[in-house]
């Protein structure tokens, strides 16, 4: 038998928690409930395990408390550098040591919460890091640490649980008497939010358990240990955006995406559906453009028809004449821009039939199995059936989609080494054409688009479908479900948080249950672009002589590491011109095609380089280019008196006069 174990506060803290108050609660609590540590430099592992070392009696004045960049806390008085036998020394128990009274009053712990407003937690991007801190002690006088046997397999951490109050009603302090607990738990679609139980002390299986280490500190005449862990406030919008089930009388959440419809979507749906989209916005420019056109050809053949003098008619049939020779025009620019398109269609639709088919096979096995043998289309089910039937219907060039699915696959190898552009005069493509789009889809045209089943338009609509086909599958094979598609956060959540240790002892089974500590005091995590946060101190300083004798002084150190196939594209940019790319981009009659030799297939002698170039004037065109940017972005959001302040420096020159 052994005695009983319970989580407090570090034990360099406890000195602070006499009862000179009357509030014997309050610190009964406290003295209960692990602390947070606060540090406002990233060497803070260092300064923590000094401190514990030198002078342990110093560690309240790290406990976190509310700040702004506006408003931020003093740093503690740092602990001078004293030799080790020197610490030990001071540290002798025959030597007179301060009474508590004087330690609390040398070194006052930081406000509380309720004096302050909410305390909230930056991220190390903001030059902050926290630490959780606690000691595992024995009920017994004295309070002795209770030492982890490794060889039992017991184990100390941490677990962060969100708060969420009744009612979904964020606009009033945590109370853990009310408020609802929720534990990350790891589930089928990903991390989720998982209430606990009633009495909220309880461990939660699955629970994410971020580990604690242990550091060992002097104390009189003897050693004493505490925990301590990083706290994971990076990982505040994956929290965020977990999933939380609803409370009771709240209203009904939607089930989350299952991850292989978004796998689906990303990888196969939406690429179809934006190929889709480009091939109509060409033939929408087209029609607007025809159609504005035609306007001008019947407005001069009304002209032709009204003139009566010969003068005035003659010069009607010269506009109509011109009016002609544009739509000629028009038509003709629109089957080059129609023959660069479905190239890019061609090309584009052989890897989108590639990810289609990958797809395919580990989340429908059942429809892979019959696209890959049609015998097999007996043994689906009634979902899974018309799923293929949809796939079956569907044809582009006289080619089934589950014909092009089939087939895709034998070119998997082939496709992913190459290197250049689809051209037909290039030779180890696929041997067929299945283009998912087309500018116009007319019967004439050999290349038309696909044609969709009864009720289905375009490329999502089948999405139904692929829903309806799903079957449970195993865990291991499901991926998780991405952030992006994960649905946004309450705006009116700020995201209450509290942590909690944890003491597992499994080789003991249900006779000894983890040991949960009490909880810490609420707290917020900041986002990145938090308006309270701590700007991390960042000066770059610019070369100080920008004349050709100052720049042509600095090493080439900074190197381009650039492929034959890079290279081969930079080469075609380089033909470019920034005239190029504005008439290229602009509606006719302004529109002018890019050079034909855009799209040839690279040299084949092309190599690749290694191009070294000079930091500091990489830097100082950087800087230019941005001030130019935020300069026209300017006239939208009247950003500049927000964005850049300059102080002058006069002595700040770059050669003496």
């Amino acid at each position: 038998m052994e005695s009983l174990v319970q989580w407090v506060a570090p034990a360099p803290l406890w000195a602070g928690f006499t009862n000179t108050n009357g509030n014997g609660n309050s610190t009964q609590t406290a003295f209960r409930a692990p602390t947070l540590l606060r540090f406002a430099a990233d060497t803070f592992m260092e300064d923590f395990m000094y401190l514990l070392d030198a002078a342990p009696e110093r560690l309240s004045g790290l406990r976190a408390a509310p700040e702004t960049w506006r408003t931020p806390l003093a740093e503690p008085e740092r602990v001078p550098e004293v030799p080790a036998f020197m610490r030990a020394l001071t540290k002798h128990p025959l030597l007179p040591k301060p009474d508590a009274a004087s330690l609390v009053t040398q070194n006052p712990a930081p406000p509380l919460l309720e004096a302050e407003g909410p305390l909230k937690l930056y991220q190390p991007a903001h030059q902050r890091h926290y630490l959780i801190s606690a000691c595992l002690v024995c009920r017994v006088p004295g309070l002795p640490d209770r030492t982890l046997n490794a060889g039992a397999q017991e184990r100390a951490s941490f677990v962060v649980r969100r708060l969420r109050p009744p009612g979904n009603t964020f606009d009033q302090t945590p109370d853990l008497a009310t408020w609802s607990e929720y534990a990350f738990v790891e589930g089928e679609g990903g991390r989720a939010w998982q209430r606990v139980p009633a009495g909220q002390g309880d461990s939660v299986a699955g629970e994410e358990r971020l580990p604690l280490f242990g550091v060992s500190f002097p104390e009189a005449d003897r050693k004493r240990r505490l925990f301590a862990g990083n706290v994971p406030v990076a990982k505040r919008e994956t929290y965020m955006a977990a999933r939380v089930p609803a409370l009771p009388g709240d209203a009904a959440a939607e089930p989350p995406p299952d991850p292989r419809l978004i796998v689906l979507r990303t990888e196969a749906l939406e690429p179809w559906q934006r190929l889709v989209y480009q091939a109509r916005d060409v033939a929408d420019r087209h029609t607007t453009a025809l159609n504005a056109t035609l306007a001008e050809v019947a407005k001069a053949k009304a002209k032709v028809a009204e003139a009566k003098a010969e003068v005035a008619k003659a010069k009607a049939k010269v506009d109509e004449a011109k009016a002609e020779d544009d739509k000629a025009k028009l038509n003709t620019e629109y089957e080059k821009e129609k023959t660069a398109l479905r190239k890019q269609i061609t090309e584009g639709s052989w890897y989108v039939l590639l990810d289609f088919a990958r797809v395919l096979k580990p989340y429908y096995p059942e429809v892979w199995a019959a696209v890959q043998d049609a015998s097999k289309v007996g043994a689906l089910d009634t979902a899974q059936s018309s799923l293929y039937q949809a796939l079956h219907t569907i044809m582009s060039n006289g080619l089934r989609l589950t014909d092009a699915l089939r087939r895709i696959v034998a070119y998997d190898a082939v496709l992913e080494a190459k290197t250049d552009l689809f051209n037909e005069s290039l030779s180890g493509w696929p041997d067929f054409t299945f283009p998912l789009a087309a500018p116009d889809s007319g019967p004439a045209d050999p290349n038309r688009g696909p044609t969709f089943p009864t009720g289905f338009a375009e490329p999502n609509d089948l999405i139904a479908l692929f829903a309806a086909a799903l079957r449970p599958a195993d865990t291991r094979r499901v991926p998780h479900l991405p952030l992006a598609a994960a649905p946004p956060p309450d705006g009116r959540d700020p995201g209450w948080f509290i942590i909690r240790c944890v003491f597992d002892r499994p080789n003991c089974g249900a006779l000894c249950p983890a040991l949960v500590s009490a909880p810490t005091e609420p707290f917020q995590m900041a986002p990145f672009f938090d308006p309270d946060a701590p700007a991390r101190p960042i000066r770059i300083a610019l070369p100080i002589d920008t004349s050709p004798s100052g720049l042509r002084k600095f090493q080439k150190n900074t190197a381009f590491m650039i492929s034959d196939t890079l290279s081969c594209q930079m080469k075609k940019l380089g033909k470019l011109t920034l005239g190029d790319l504005v008439l290229s981009v602009l509606p006719w009659p302004f529109h002018k095609d890019l050079p034909s030799d855009i799209d040839g297939p690279c040299d084949p002698v092309d190599i690749g380089m290694i191009c070294s170039m000079s930091i500091p004037i990489i830097t100082i065109c950087a800087l230019i280019i941005l001030m130019i940017i935020v300069s026209l972005f300017n006239f939208i959001f009247l950003w500049l008196p927000m964005f850049i302040i300059c102080f002058p420096f006069p002595k700040l020159k770059a050669k003496k006069a």
